[in-house]
């Protein structure tokens, strides 16, 4: 008999895929080959639009109006029990810390922890996030049976914060054949940039950078080089917003774009900065990296984990971040990767097979 699994996911009902979303939906396309022997369906009371296997994972929808309104927080906790005890899963796997209530007692509980911004930095997170967050995450961690985390620097947290070991660390990975080193490493634009990707949110700290670029711009340097910014719009961000208006003929922001424009902006770029406050992982600098782009970044754990030895890290304040750019490019500080640095995704996903047994 094969083993039943439940995926709820409701970050693949999101129109544009980042960090979470991403990160699931790289591993629903694995799944089908590599659980060859499972039988898997992804639950939820939202439309799944990100779904890359429909043809062998089988959606299974909230069919009542009124819950479909709901938030998909509200329904997994309380509501989505009669749904799930109706399926005779062996588990069910939330991908976001959530879970829910009046289970039977042969449906064992799974959740994805990505990080712990809750006690790291919480002032940066959005409100309805830092509420979710509030209410759930303690009783999460409680109530699962199995943990997974994305990073050895989230586990040690894990087991820091609430003396619990994570059952399966399933890192990010990259596409091999799409996030990799060009045979023309070129500039897109006419001119040379600095590349940062993130999302316009007070965590990734972008306007640290800004205000870095910007003082190296009236010192007279980094004359005919721009700073590229990509990523999604985010919230608390209007005096970035406006910093990036104000000086919009050296500081460019594409938004978001697809992975492969990403590739070639990877390879094009004279240097990535990515000085996020905090991360769970961090997968641009990973891209970067193997797209063979200096990546300068923030000295945590989780980010030497994501970027590994040869990159420059730094810390996330303006004058680091000044200082490292100025390095870079007047003083021949640059990475020095010697070694390859690649995580596949492939690898990552068999590590599951401990979990679900």
């Amino acid at each position: 008999m094969k083993i039943r699994i439940g995926i709820f996911a409701p970050v693949l009902s999101q129109k544009k895929l980042t960090g979470i979303g991403r990160y699931t939906y790289e591993i629903i396309k694995r799944l089908p080959e590599k659980f060859q022997e499972y039988e898997i369906f992804l639950i939820g009371n939202k439309d799944i639009t990100q779904n890359p296997k429909r043809e062998k994972i089988d959606e299974i929808i909230e069919e009542n109006r009124f819950f479909r309104k709901l938030s998909p927080y509200i329904w997994f906790r309380y509501l989505s029990y009669r749904l799930i005890n109706s399926l005779n899963l062996n588990y069910i796997w939330s991908v976001i810390p959530i879970t829910p209530l009046n289970l039977k007692n042969s449906t064992k509980k799974v959740v994805t922890l990505y990080d712990f911004t809750i006690y790291i930095a919480p002032e940066t997170m959005k409100f309805q996030t830092w509420l979710n967050y509030k209410l759930f995450f303690k009783k999460v961690i409680v109530e699962s049976d199995k943990i997974i985390t994305i990073s050895r620097g989230t586990s040690q947290k894990l087991e820091k914060f609430f003396k619990k070991k994570a059952d399966a660390i399933v890192r990010p990975g990259i596409d091999k054949n799409l996030f990799k080193k060009l045979k023309k490493k070129k500039s897109p634009f006419k001119y040379d940039y600095i590349l940062s990707v993130a999302t316009l949110e007070p965590r990734k700290n972008i306007n640290s950078l800004i205000k870095a670029f910007i003082s190296l711009k009236k010192e007279g340097k980094l004359e005919n080089i721009k700073l590229v910014l990509v990523g999604g719009s985010g919230w608390k961000n209007k005096s970035v917003k406006r910093i990036i208006n104000d000086y919009n003929s050296e500081i460019i922001y594409l938004g978001y774009v697809s992975d492969e424009k990403l590739t070639y902006l990877y390879n094009g770029a004279k240097v990535f900065v990515y000085p996020s406050i905090y991360e769970g992982f961090g997968i641009p600098v990973l891209e970067a990296r193997n797209c063979g782009c200096c990546v300068i970044t923030t000295d945590i754990i989780e980010l030497k984990e994501a970027c590994g030895k040869g990159c420059i890290y730094i810390q996330p304040d303006t004058n680091s971040i000044k200082q490292a750019l100025e390095d870079f490019f007047y003083k021949e500080k640059t990475c020095n990767y010697q070694n390859e640095h690649i995580i596949y995704w492939d690898d990552e996903i068999l590590k599951l097979k401990k979990v679900f047994v």
